[in-house]
């Protein structure tokens, strides 16, 4: 073989390897992205986490257990959340109004514009410096209300819902 087709099958080999060593730091760049997340929601730090793609599933691990079970994490569907089930209450109508009334720019706004109805939010919304005593008692009247008739209340002030005109006690 010629010395010119040596060199030019190890430029080539040189090229190749060169190609694959970029793919496998890709791919290793990939895997450590995917160690990091599953770090963050396992709770385990990424020095234990043993991570390998294997055909289409990937594969991470506890590399701490001394009998290793490598099994793939099956793609999960969220929960189905209950269908929502409106509770037309004097009181739910009542919050929809001032729900349509309060700033949504305001102190109030992640519950008004976003719908983050959790006692735990209206209470940070009630601490803000900024909540004027108007929104104050917006929110310290929401929290009297059950969750459902807080959800009925965000849902008729978003034009989600309409208030029948049956319901007893509730201004039509």
């Amino acid at each position: 073989m010629s010395r010119a087709i040596k060199r030019a099958q190890a430029a080539r080999a040189r090229k190749a390897s060169k190609e694959q060593d970029a793919l496998a730091r890709r791919i290793q760049g990939g895997l450590d992205t995917l160690r990091a997340i599953a770090s963050l929601e396992s709770g385990i730090p990424a020095a234990f986490l043993g991570v390998a793609v294997e055909g289409e599933a990937v594969k991470i691990w506890d590399t701490r257990v001394a009998v290793v079970s490598i099994a793939a994490i099956p793609e999960q569907d969220e929960p189905e959340e209950p269908p929502f089930t409106p509770t037309f209450t004097p009181e739910a109508v009542t919050m929809a109004d001032l729900m349509q009334r309060i700033d949504e720019y305001g102190a109030c706004h992640i519950v008004v514009s976003d719908g983050n109805l959790e006692d735990d939010i209206i209470a940070f919304c009630l601490d803000l410096p900024d909540c004027t005593d108007a929104e104050a008692a917006f929110l310290r009247a929401l929290l009297a209300l059950s969750m459902d008739e807080r959800e009925t209340a965000y849902a008729i002030a978003n034009g989600h819902i309409k208030v029948p005109v049956d319901v007893e006690g509730v201004p039509v």
